[in-house]
């Protein structure tokens, strides 16, 4: 059984978790899990979903799943969920849409840099119908969903 657990909210709203008390956007808190301390989120695969929308559950300081933490160009893999940059200054290519489902999700974080991290689609594809979008400010948070073969729209 895990002995910490710990949780970061790297959306744009606040999140409340059974064990932790509200998190603000931006914010990390840990805590030491007793034996009586249950997580049915870990047992019902919920993290997953989680980083979806933006929020990221680690246990025993292991990383945590579905979160990619970038610092340079790269393209994202298909099963990226929660994108986090660690700096910022370059150009990041979306998945291709042909490689995942229609309505998944995809959250980006820009944690921390100086400069613009741009999006853009994979080849003629676009981002809420343009060609890439930019992340300028840290703390700022940008929510995509596969919306058409050729299209990721914006979401909240």
């Amino acid at each position: 059984m895990p002995q910490r657990i710990t949780i970061t909210n790297y959306s744009n709203r606040a999140f409340a978790y059974p064990q932790l008390p509200t998190l603000q956007p931006g914010e990390t808190r840990s805590r030491r899990l007793g034996s009586a301390d249950l997580d049915l989120w870990a047992m019902s695969d919920q993290h997953v979903k989680l980083a979806g929308a933006g929020v990221a559950v680690s246990y025993d300081d292991a990383a945590p799943p579905a979160v990619t933490e970038v610092d340079s160009a790269t393209t994202l893999a298909a099963d990226a969920q929660l994108v986090v940059f660690t700096e910022a200054g370059y150009e990041v290519e979306l998945p291709a849409l042909s490689g995942v489902d229609k309505g998944k999700r995809l959250t980006f974080y820009l944690k921390s840099g100086t400069g613009n991290v741009t999006l853009k689609g994979n080849g003629q594809e676009t981002i809420a119908n343009a060609p890439n979008r930019m992340l300028t400010v840290p703390g700022q948070v940008l929510r995509l969903i596969a919306d058409t073969d050729d299209n990721w729209a914006l979401t909240n």
